[in-house]
């Protein structure tokens, strides 16, 4: 009951501020996950409300929407007052259209290639778009590398669960895959990238595609957008699609996300369990009494995953 209230409380409040400072007259709002919202104005319109910690990153969102074209982006939205960002303690508020459907599921291969399908319309759009002062971050090695030392420090955990081994195979691995990279110059992706003014979209996440019941794919969730090469885009959705085609390399082939120029260097970084040691640390800090079970789950993933590494190593030397 008390956490019924609770949260009625907090709609309660959003629909008082999102009329304020908005303009937006609320007949229902739904929480859907921390810091999202669905709702519904007096005019039956449905509506995401997102609240974000950092104005520069919605800044650049609002920038880049405004320079591409339709499909398939869910762009922000101003408000009905003509505001596009609506303020209060220091936290920021976007509004976006709703789409009414469903995520993609990389466990189905239509869903899969949807997603690569989108991915590639995507970016055939992101291109020749510049915007003023773009948020720069390290390249991916590096923040790879800083995410191997955090991942370092929680051996205790791995411990714990009699995983010792597994940590440490993991940390070795990734050093080991860090030496087969530094053969590739990715300051020069990430400098063609801004040169071209090409965005990603950083986080393909299969809950970031939505499918409406027109069958239509449309991309969501902009906060990671970033100005550079493409090829980290699938970088990414490799790893993702890997668990759900049984680490099969001639299916991962078969969905042509990179130029055959480029097959070494994407298998490679790939090969880095950069996802694994981000899932794992997100896990440890969010979701404390998921911990035991996440690692068992790894475990036994890591021995496909290894034999995976081990033979695509040898295919692309």
């Amino acid at each position: 009951m008390n956490k019924k209230k609770g949260r009625d409380e907090i709609v309660h409040r959003l629909s008082s501020f999102l009329y304020i400072e908005g303009g937006l007259e609320v007949d229902v709002a739904v929480i859907i996950k921390k810091n999202v919202f669905k709702v519904i104005g007096k005019s039956g319109k449905q509506f995401i409300i997102k609240r974000h910690a950092q104005k520069n990153i919605v800044d650049q969102q609002w920038q880049f929407f405004n320079n591409f074209s339709n499909k398939p982006v869910v762009p922000f939205v101003a408000f009905p007052n003509g505001r596009k960002i609506i303020k209060e303690n220091n936290q920021f508020w976007t509004i976006a259209p709703f789409i009414e459907g469903g995520h993609l599921n990389y466990r189905y291969r239509r869903d899969r290639e949807s997603a690569v399908a989108t991915l590639k319309n995507f970016h055939d759009r992101a291109e020749n778009i510049y915007i003023e002062q773009p948020l720069i971050k390290n390249n991916i090695i590096i923040r790879w590398y800083k995410r191997l030392e955090a991942f370092k420090k929680i051996n205790n955990v791995f411990a714990k669960y009699g995983l010792k081994n597994l940590h440490k195979d993991i940390v070795q691995t990734t050093v080991n895959q860090f030496y087969l990279l530094s053969h590739y110059s990715w300051d020069d992706y990430d400098y063609s990238g801004r040169k071209e003014g090409t965005w990603i979209h950083g986080d393909v996440a299969s809950h970031n595609f939505i499918k409406n019941n027109a069958d239509e794919v449309f991309m969501i969730d902009f906060d990671l957008l970033e100005c550079t090469s493409p090829i980290y885009d699938y970088i990414q959705l490799g790893q993702r699609f890997l668990p759900y085609i049984n680490w099969n390399l001639d299916e991962l082939f078969s969905y042509r996300m990179v130029h055959d120029e480029e097959y070494k260097l994407w298998l490679a970084a790939i090969n880095v369990p950069s996802d694994l040691m981000r899932e794992t640390l997100h896990i440890i800090s969010a979701k404390p009494a998921a911990v035991g079970n996440h690692l068992k789950q790894m475990e036994k993933q890591w021995i496909r995953r290894k034999e995976f590494s081990n033979y695509t190593n040898k295919v692309i030397q």
